[in-house]
Formats: structure tokens, C-alpha cells, sequence
């Protein structure tokens, strides 16, 4: 294990949007009621804190977790980009009766920004042959399941270079 601080053995070293940080992360809900409405204060309502390499995707059903069992989970649950994903938007309300709002995530592989790559969007995946097709006809060499970084479930799929001759 690497150690990034000699004062704190658990702290971890994390980069997003070119700030660089050695720590946690800590992650707030509070009550946001339409101030129109309502007088009521903006109250922190639960609070998740992770080392600083965790996705923050991967915090959003501990916190739900958390407010239901402060009985806090709200109807509609706002979140940033960070937090959601195509998964959440669409299991949350049935496993949770909340409903999840929030931007989904752009695509911003190097391959979608950069001349001469393809981002996933350009592929078409056959998934009884398991295999991936790429822009320029070219069938995926292999076809693997495990898990992604964040322990979900993902398929690694692959095309040599000859492939694109």
C-alpha cells in the first residue's frame, strides 16, 4: 500500500480537474426545500466520508442508505454530475421510490476529444456473439467480464491494430 502522507497512513492522493489533494472526501445531503415556500433552514442531513480516490458514484447508495434509515430519503434526491450514472437513474426509483435528477456524465475519453480515436459511442455491440464492432467493420479479438475499478460489473473488449488496415 502507498503511503501518501507520513501523518495520516489512510489518507490517499487524488487528482480531479487538475486539483490534486492528499486526504478524503467528504460527501453532504441537506434538505434543500424551495425557499419560495418555505422558511425552513438548509439542514445537513448525512454525511459519508471516503478516501479520496473514491468515485463519487460509488457513495450514492451508502447515503441512501443513510437517509432512509433516518427516514430523510427525499422523493427527489438532486445530485451533480459526479454522482450519477445511467444505473442510478434507473434503478433508484424502484428499488428506492426516489426519483434521481441530475446531469449525466459527458463522454470525455481521450478517444472522444482526440483526432483519430473513437469513443464507445461508436461501437456496436453484439452481445449473443459477444463482441464489439468497431467504426471500421472490425470485430473484437476478446470478450472478457469481471468488474471495473469501482467493483461494478464491465466487459473489456478489444481490436488489435491489423484489425484496422
Amino acid at each position: 500500500m502507498l503511503i501518501a502522507s507520513p501523518y495520516d497512513a489512510q489518507a490517499r492522493y487524488a487528482k480531479k480537474r487538475g486539483s490534486a489533494r492528499v486526504g478524503y472526501k467528504i460527501h453532504l445531503s441537506e434538505s434543500c426545500d424551495d425557499p419560495e415556500r418555505s422558511q425552513r433552514p438548509h439542514l445537513i442531513t448525512h454525511v459519508v466520508t471516503t478516501d479520496a480516490t473514491v468515485n463519487d458514484a460509488m457513495v450514492v447508495e451508502d447515503v441512501h442508505d443513510g437517509l432512509t434509515s433516518k427516514n430523510l430519503l427525499p422523493s427527489e434526491h438532486l445530485l451533480d454530475a459526479g454522482y450519477t450514472s445511467a444505473e442510478l437513474l434507473l434503478t433508484a426509483p424502484t428499488l428506492r421510490g426516489v426519483s434521481v435528477v441530475g446531469p449525466v456524465r459527458s463522454n470525455n475519453t481521450r478517444q472522444s476529444v482526440q483526432d483519430g480515436g473513437f469513443g464507445k459511442t461508436a461501437f456496436t455491440i453484439d452481445w449473443q456473439a459477444e463482441h464489439a464492432i468497431c467504426p471500421t467493420g472490425a470485430k473484437s479479438r476478446y470478450w472478457t467480464a469481471g468488474l471495473d475499478n469501482n467493483g461494478r460489473d464491465a466487459i473489456r473488449t478489444s481490436c488489435g491494430r491489423s484489425d484496422h488496415a
